[in-house]
């Protein structure tokens, strides 16, 4: 999935973070999951190839990669390695 904009700058950026928003809420519910695509978007050469395939008017801001799939687990690091000193709550 390509999300577009109708606009260059922050006129665009906001209708289509809000956009995003509302995919990924109606997403999750379903238990789908969203992988984000940054190369298409990142590097210019590849970037123009989706602003044509649209119509050409349309700014491409993300492309999406939504399906079903199992959730994986992200590790973690112990607070003991990121924290000097003891690690219990202040009263």
């Amino acid at each position: 999935m390509v999300l577009n904009s109708h606009y260059e700058g922050p006129l665009g950026e906001l209708p289509a973070g809000q956009a995003l928003r509302r995919i990924l809420l109606t997403a999750t519910p379903l238990e789908l999951s969203a992988s984000f695509l940054a190369q298409p978007i990142e590097v210019s050469t590849v970037r123009d190839e989706p602003r044509r395939s649209p119509g050409g008017s349309l700014v491409p801001r993300t492309v999406l990669r939504i399906g079903c799939g199992t959730p994986a687990p992200t590790p973690r690091r112990p607070v003991s390695d990121l924290l000097d000193g003891p690690t219990t709550a202040a009263r």
